[in-house]
C-alpha cells in the first residue's frame, strides 16, 4: 500500500523509518513545511497528495489543530484512510472526522 506522511519531525521520521522496513508499505510522499522540500519524495503541496490516486492512506503526525484538521478532513473527503497520533485533533474534531470517514 502506498501512503503519505503529514509531518517529518521526530515522530514523522520515526514512522518513515519503521514503515520503510515493511515491504507491504511504501511512503509515496511526505508533506513538509513550505520551503523545507529537500527530496523528490517530499512536497509542501497537500493537493499533490490529495490528487494522487495511488496514495490510499495518510499518516498525520503534524500535531496541533491547524493545518492538521483541514488536511485530514480533505483527505477523508477524498476517500483516503487516515491514521493520526494527534490527540488534540481527535479531542476537538474526532466525532466530525469519524462521521466523514
Amino acid at each position: 500500500m502506498k501512503y503519505a506522511l503529514f509531518g517529518f519531525g521526530t515522530v514523522g521520521v520515526g514512522v518513515f523509518e519503521m514503515t520503510d522496513r515493511l515491504p507491504e508499505l511504501h511512503c509515496e510522499k511526505v508533506l513538509v513545511r513550505t520551503g523545507k522540500v529537500k527530496e523528490a519524495w517530499q512536497t509542501d503541496d497537500v493537493q499533490a497528495i490529495l490528487a494522487d490516486p495511488s496514495i490510499e492512506a495518510v499518516a498525520e503526525v503534524m500535531g496541533g489543530l491547524r493545518p492538521a484538521y483541514d488536511f485530514v478532513k480533505r483527505c477523508l473527503k477524498a476517500g483516503k484512510s487516515v491514521v493520526t497520533s494527534n490527540k488534540e485533533l481527535v479531542a476537538a474534531h474526532g466525532a466530525e472526522l469519524l462521521a466523514i470517514a
